[in-house]
């Protein structure tokens, strides 16, 4: 069997244009899987803001939608 890492389950995902997100994940973490730059977290957190309150606050499950660079 093949083992997949949350890494690369989620950097799939994103392709997809959405991720869900993993235990251990903050917005920093996949803006840098996507855009390669932490900072660009707040694309993230402006597209999802109705999803969410606290950008230090997400939770596994939860799915966002991750705009294109």
């Amino acid at each position: 069997d093949r083992v997949e890492s949350p890494f690369q389950r989620v950097i799939r995902e994103m392709e997809d244009g959405q991720a869900t997100i993993q235990p251990g994940f903050t917005l920093w973490k996949l803006a840098e899987l996507k855009y390669g730059f932490g900072m660009r977290y707040v694309q993230i957190f402006e597209a999802n803001r109705d999803s969410i309150k606290d950008p230090d606050l997400i939770y596994p499950g939860q799915v966002f939608q991750i705009p294109e660079k």
